[in-house]
């Protein structure tokens, strides 16, 4: 993206920003009126997940190309948006993310707990909204056209570090955390958004991001799996951890936001600057 370094003027990098993240607000509304509506029909609640999902990609990505062309007069391939580059090893990485919290939540010591949901609607709405939609929506968003334009003009260093804090940010607010969760959930969210951009910027691709982003919801921002001091009853199956401590549970926002997530967060963090500096 050497060529377009310093394209952009200011007030169009806000402009980008701004419309991004509208473009993912308005989508994910307009999908969830069309899932509600299906299910209000009679349709199963599963069914509507899935066309949830499905029409949350689909308007996010339209609208972020039209942003592309007609306000950044740019391609989707320029800014790692086109769906290309996959690597598999990625795949492996968004797997043992989340199975290593969970193991070290076992170290730790507790038990399962399987809550009383509708199994259907959970594993759909996890697969189909949390991980695929919502993964591949905010990857779009926030490591491809935010992270793009800022490169563009700025560089990696504030092209990976401001949309990964914007990222933690958006994360607390509306949540009705306290001060100390709230900067916990900022922290973590940070990070996290730190290695979505490495993992973007080593494959070239924000499609590889999205995989571990997917995956990493569909373990533990969908109601499939929680870890948490009592049973959550909204979720599948809840590992009910020996401690009440905040650094290991998260406090109020979860597992997402503690030291063990943390901890794997840095490590893959590490394992996207090695790829990278090994594909150069």
């Amino acid at each position: 993206m050497k060529q377009q370094r310093d394209t952009y003027s200011g007030g169009k990098i806000a402009l980008a920003i701004v419309l991004a993240i509208a473009v993912l607000i308005a989508s994910q509304l307009l999908a969830q009126v069309a899932g509600t509506l299906l299910v209000g029909v009679g349709l199963p609640a599963a069914v509507g997940n899935i066309v949830l999902g499905a029409l949350y990609v689909a308007l996010a990505y339209g609208g972020l190309r039209l942003l592309c062309q007609r306000v950044l007069h740019t391609s989707t391939k320029t800014l790692r948006l086109s769906p290309q580059g996959l690597q598999w090893r990625w795949l492996v990485v968004a797997l043992l993310m989340p199975l290593v919290v969970i193991r070290l939540a076992m170290v730790v010591g507790g038990s399962w707990v399987l809550s009383d949901v509708d199994v259907a609607q959970t594993l759909t709405a996890a697969i189909f909204y949390y991980g695929m939609a919502a993964g591949i929506v905010e990857e779009l968003v926030f490591r491809g056209v935010i992270m793009g334009v800022l490169a563009a003009c700025f560089g990696r260093a504030v092209a990976i570090l401001a949309p990964s804090l914007l990222f933690g940010v958006v994360h607390v607010i509306g949540s009705g955390l306290g001060v100390i969760d709230g900067l916990q959930v900022v922290v973590a969210g940070s990070l996290v958004g730190i290695l979505f951009s490495l993992i973007a910027l080593a494959t070239g691709s924000v499609w590889n991001s999205a995989i571990v982003h997917g995956v990493w919801n569909v373990a533990f921002a969908s109601g499939l799996i929680a870890i948490a001091p009592a049973p959550e009853k909204d979720t599948l199956l809840t590992y009910v951890i020996s401690t009440h401590s905040q650094l290991i549970t998260g406090g109020d926002f979860g597992i997402e936001a503690s030291i063990l997530a943390i901890l794997v967060y840095t490590l893959a963090s590490a394992f996207a600057l090695w790829s990278g500096r090994r594909a150069r």
